[in-house]
């Protein structure tokens, strides 16, 4: 997870889940941010597909990349 500062980002968060997992950020609500999901290689040398679920997103804007 990015806050947005223009033309730079700063990294707020990184959370490597493998498998099913879920996670939580807290960060104020009049920021922009981007949640960045890249797909890691498992231990069986196959690349996880990752599925994204929403919920309760209270920001003023976020971006998936």
């Amino acid at each position: 997870m990015y806050k947005n500062c223009g033309e730079n980002k700063i990294l707020l968060y990184c959370i490597c889940i493998c498998k099913c997992g879920c996670f939580e950020f807290k960060v104020p609500f009049d920021d922009y941010y981007l949640l960045e999901v890249r797909p890691v290689k498992c231990r069986k040398r196959e690349v996880c597909k990752p599925k994204i679920t929403l919920s309760n997103v209270g920001v003023a804007s976020l971006a998936l990349i």
